[in-house]
């Protein structure tokens, strides 16, 4: 099973990049507020670690949707069969995005600095 048309037609994944500002706000929108799931679904496991590990990804989420919808996407990935270390990684990522949401929710141009200083504390 693959991406529905509407993905292949709109969504372009090239050398990992999301190139996402060709598109109109309602289909960007879409993409962001849904690709995840539709990726944990079909069972495109990389492609999800991927894209949850992009940061140009999580800034367009954060920017476009909101802090909640994006910590809420790490979800899907505790059902998956993936790589422990690519599990824990993500997690970890989820975890701080947890620990910034206030600040995030007001100013999503944190982001940066946030994944910055809370995951280089936890090294």
């Amino acid at each position: 099973m693959g991406l529905p048309p509407f993905y292949r037609a709109n969504y372009k994944m090239r050398n990992h990049d999301i190139h996402l500002e060709a598109l109109s706000e309602e289909s960007r929108k879409y993409i962001l507020a849904f690709l995840p799931s539709h990726l944990a679904y079909s069972n495109q496991y990389s492609k999800l670690c991927r894209i949850l590990l992009d940061f140009q990804f999580l800034q367009a989420k954060l920017n476009e949707i909101n802090v909640q919808a994006l910590i809420e996407d790490y979800d899907l990935i505790s059902k998956l069969s993936i790589r422990l270390d690519t599990k824990k990684h993500l997690k970890l990522i989820q975890d701080t995005l947890k620990l910034s949401a206030h600040i995030l929710a007001t100013d999503s141009s944190q982001l940066a600095s946030q994944l910055i200083a809370r995951l280089a504390a936890d090294r």
